[in-house]
């Protein structure tokens, strides 16, 4: 069963799917709007011209995007190499640490070089 609850001031839909038939999700309250939008509205979610979904479409949002809380993304279906692979899921955090470490690694070989030429 689904339903559309008006609530002043929310408005609440049940079910257990919404299906939004357009390309543009806005959103806008311009009590939280630190400068005025160039579109009539703030383009939270947007169905792009590449058939992709796209976050804070031509940056609606000046303040950017946060995603608290972030743990995993999910799996390509390729390698870099272009090989098929079984898919994996991307622990972000330790991903981030993972390559802080390199490049840390990397700083220290350049710096162990730059000693050695004369």
């Amino acid at each position: 069963m689904s339903d559309v609850i008006l609530n002043d001031p929310r408005v609440v839909v049940t079910g257990d799917a919404l299906d939004v038939q357009g390309h543009d999700l806005e959103l806008r309250d311009a009590k939280r709007m630190r400068e005025p939008s160039t579109h009539t509205g703030r383009r939270a979610l947007v169905h792009d011209f590449s058939d992709g979904l796209t976050i804070n479409y031509n940056n609606d949002f000046p303040g950017g995007v946060t995603i608290n809380d972030l743990k995993v993304i999910p799996p390509r279906r390729r390698s870099f190499s272009g090989a098929s692979t079984t898919p994996q899921p991307i622990n972000v955090a330790a991903a981030i640490v993972q390559l802080q470490e390199q490049v840390e690694d990397l700083y220290k070989k350049v710096a162990d070089l730059s000693a050695r030429v004369p």
